[in-house]
């Protein structure tokens, strides 16, 4: 009997011991693989904080540059030819792409006037949406989203035609909507049933089918479109182009970016002469600087939207977006 229990014993232990192998083994595994997770997250900061300070060291370059630039050319006529007989890179609100190498990271920039797309600050926001077009359907849309965004910045309950008051917002599980006041940022559009769908986000990721809301005590962004920086559906839908036209305007600006062919040169004369009349081509003084990885070396975005006195050496940032 006594061998007997002691087999037992025996055997028990051999259990317990195995049980605690198990166990440990599979606290190790967690803890191998807890650390590998670890270390791999931290990798992953590491490399979107590096991507961000690299995009960030591009604005600024940038920023420097087209202050040289504009203080050693006084002409900021843009779609000329701005090569001439300097041998050095240009740096204007033009939107062609420059490529920096930041710390062997290849970055893209590209400088465009802060004038751009369409204007929705003050209490009219809807004064620029009203664009010519024969089509029924688009006049349709058109006015259905001025009357929305109408009555998002009056102060009255009226509704017009198609449009939302407080009520219309929260069926829409939108709360505290609408603002009944001038827009303080562009991006408040968003909230505004239609417009996401009528006025998508450009491929860049940035939503510059219209322009930057100015802050407080800062210059207003008023005036004339610039042509080189505003989005091509823009550009068709105020122009009232038909397909043929757009493609041929698509063409041009694809020109423009690899050749830096004139839209003068490249473009029927009725058609280059309709879009002078919408759009200015002259420089405000107030840039938005986009910068985005390339192909081959993926990083940050980030746009920048700020105006450059080069008389008073001064710098007044209306917009900083990490996107």
């Amino acid at each position: 009997m006594k061998r007997k229990s002691n087999h037992r014993e025996h055997g028990f232990a051999l259990v317990s011991t195995l049980a605690l192998l198990v166990v440990l083994s599979l606290l190790i595994t967690s803890a191998v693989a807890l650390t590998q997770y670890l270390t791999a997250e931290v990798d992953t900061f590491d490399n979107i904080n590096r991507s961000f300070y690299i995009s960030e060291s591009a604005i600024n370059r940038s920023i420097v540059l087209l202050a040289q630039d504009r203080a050693k050319y006084a002409n900021r006529s843009l779609g000329t030819d701005t090569n001439s007989t300097d041998t050095h890179e240009r740096f204007l609100a033009d939107g062609r792409i420059h490529t920096f190498d930041i710390y062997g990271n290849k970055v893209s920039v590209q400088i465009f006037d802060a004038m751009r797309g369409i204007d929705v600050s003050g209490n009219n926001p809807a004064r620029q949406l009203s664009f010519a077009t024969t089509d029924s359907d688009k006049k349709e849309q058109q006015e259905k989203l001025s009357n929305r965004l109408n009555d998002y910045v009056d102060a009255d309950d009226l509704v017009h035609l198609d449009s939302f008051e407080a009520t219309g917002y929260e069926n829409k599980n939108l709360f505290n909507l609408p603002r009944n006041r001038a827009m303080q940022f562009k991006e408040e559009l968003r909230w505004i049933p239609g417009f996401k769908k009528h006025y998508p986000l450009t491929d860049d990721g940035y939503w510059s089918c219209f322009r930057v809301i100015a802050p407080d005590k800062l210059r207003m962004l008023s005036g004339r479109p610039n042509l080189y920086s505003t989005p091509l559906s823009v550009l068709i839908e105020r122009c009232a182009f038909n397909e043929r036209d757009a493609e041929l305007l698509k063409n041009a600006f694809e020109q423009w970016q690899t050749d830096g062919k004139d839209l003068s040169q490249t473009l029927p004369p009725m058609l280059y002469a309709k879009l002078k009349s919408y759009f200015s081509t002259m420089e405000s003084g107030v840039y938005t600087i986009q910068v985005s990885g390339t192909k081959d070396s993926p990083g940050s975005r980030i746009a920048a939207t700020l105006l450059i006195d080069v008389s008073k050496t001064k710098q007044e940032f209306y917009e900083y977006v990490h996107f």
